[in-house]
């Protein structure tokens, strides 16, 4: 969920990219597959990965095309989960993976995209990357997900038994990111965030099984 969305603050990844779905079909791109603006307009790779697949008809119908049907996943409850269900670390967990405490967990419903959690290391800034994330897009399923991540070096991981793929700091991509299947290709996928592969595959380990729990 890389691209041109690195300089994006949490929120991005896979939740940007279905905003960027939504608009598109708004905007009436359609089966065409042309970039938003018409002639002259330079859309973003993400969004013209996404879109390219889009029908022409209503936002409905453009996102569950580019979801993949996650509109008909059994498992869809995972993109609307509360604070307390998404946000499962503890300040000690959060505070050794980042190696330093964390302040609370902030969460985040994106505009009915999504569903974002973020731990912020103590004294970080807004332009650090000293933060954990996790994020469920309610737009693009794991078939969705694993073609927006053909536009960045991806490799793949098993967490929890789970099919996923890793993406490594890269140019100026400033935080290691995995995607993990929730389900099935039709399922949600969760998308982690943190400032090393490691802690990334940490994270990812140690919030999966309990989330898929509440599927």
């Amino acid at each position: 969920m890389r691209g041109d969305l690195a300089g994006i603050r949490p929120g991005a990844g896979l939740i940007t990219v279905a905003l960027a779905v939504l608009a598109m079909s708004l905007a009436g791109c359609g089966s065409s597959g042309a970039a938003a603006g018409g002639p002259g307009h330079s859309a973003s790779p993400a969004s013209t990965s996404s879109v390219a697949v889009l029908p022409s008809g209503s936002t409905g119908q453009a996102a569950d095309n580019a979801g993949g049907g996650l509109a008909r996943s059994r498992m869809r409850v995972l993109t609307k989960l509360s604070k307390a269900e998404l946000c499962g670390l503890s300040p000690g967990q959060a505070a050794r993976l980042l190696g330093k405490p964390a302040g609370p967990p902030v969460y985040a419903s994106q505009m009915k995209l999504g569903i974002t959690c973020l731990w912020v290391g103590r004294g970080g800034t807004a332009a650090s990357t000293d933060e954990l994330y996790v994020g469920i897009s309610s737009v693009l399923s794991w078939a969705g997900a694993r073609q927006v991540d053909k536009l960045v070096h991806t490799r793949p991981v098993q967490v929890s038994g789970h099919p996923a793929l890793a993406a490594s700091p890269q140019g100026n991509l400033t935080w290691a990111q995995v995607d993990v299947a929730l389900g099935g290709d039709n399922d949600p996928v969760a998308e982690y965030r943190a400032p090393t592969m490691a802690t990334a595959l940490a994270l990812a380990k140690a919030l999966t099984p309990r989330i898929v729990a509440m599927g």
